[in-house]
């Protein structure tokens, strides 16, 4: 073995503290952003007309909180008329069903189940909004998927996550655990359907240019290198998966202000791109 590949910085981090001596790289895991573009659109498709259209996919497992999005729905249905979509199965499925009932959600949420992956690219392209909890991720590849897919995303600012999002420019990060937070972000990009357009098109920007490269820090710097500059500091935390930098518990507001102001410009090719294409669905 010659060299030892890890999907993100912080899996990387994890295999050097195991004490690994090989040289380590950082190589994301890749997705078929053309298989996901020829994906037929689902026929019919599963948001009931007029609705506001969201979506998230994942394994139903507790540990991919998707509770937080059912409680974050029931709080953003209060003030747009919107309907979920989850793609995916597991063993969570019944206790969420029944907290989509309790939350007074249930017609508002479909737990489609599995779909074949030449398929799910129809599914983003439809949506609007892919909402996202989980704070155990080591790439969150479906945060790709759906931004590739011009599908802004909202989601929690977990370390897997951290690397996948540029927040306030093709979605937005939130605590962990903060429902309330993770309904005022995609309620605001829901009631501006200009930003969410523009959004849209960046996300497809920088997912396309992103998984084109070696590593997601091979031009812009990475996002945990800029929660550093943040005040984020490694000791004490409960790696691999803190769920959140430490420093931001405090003050999560001002450690995400941090990280918008710090965040790097695209490279003039794709601010270009994202001024000529046209605006997503």
């Amino acid at each position: 073995m010659e060299v030892v590949i890890a999907p993100t910085e912080p899996v990387k981090r994890l295999a050097e503290s195991y004490g690994i001596e090989r040289p380590i790289r950082v190589i994301p895991t890749g997705i078929d952003n053309r298989l996901l573009e020829e994906a037929p659109l689902p026929s019919p498709s599963p948001w009931p007309e007029g609705k506001r259209r969201l979506i998230t996919v994942g394994r139903l497992g507790k540990e991919k909180s998707f509770d937080v999005v059912l409680k974050a729905v029931a709080r953003i249905a209060q003030e747009e008329d919107v309907f979920l979509v989850h793609i995916g199965e597991g063993p969570e499925l019944p206790h969420l069903q029944a907290l989509a009932q309790e939350l007074g959600i249930a017609e508002r949420v479909l737990f489609l189940g599995p779909v074949p992956y030449r398929r799910i690219g129809g599914y983003y392209r439809l949506a609007e909004l892919f909402l996202f909890a989980s704070e155990t991720e080591t790439q969150g590849l479906v945060i790709w998927e759906a931004q590739a897919m011009g599908v802004p995303v909202v989601a929690v600012g977990a370390e897997g996550v951290l690397e996948g999002v540029e927040d306030g420019k093709t979605g937005h990060l939130v605590p962990p655990g903060d429902f309330r937070a993770l309904a005022e972000k995609a309620l605001e990009l829901l009631r501006d359907e200009e930003k969410r357009r523009r959004f849209s098109l960046q996300a497809r920007a920088w997912a396309w240019s992103a998984r084109q490269k070696p590593s997601p820090s091979g031009s812009w710097p990475s996002t945990t290198r800029r929660a550093r500059s943040c005040g984020w500091s490694r000791e004490g935390s409960s790696f691999p998966f803190p769920g959140f930098p430490e420093v931001a518990r405090g003050s999560p507001r001002r450690f995400l202000a941090c990280l918008r102001r710090n965040r790097p410009h695209p490279p003039l090719s794709l601010r270009a791109e994202v001024r000529t294409k046209a605006p997503g669905t």
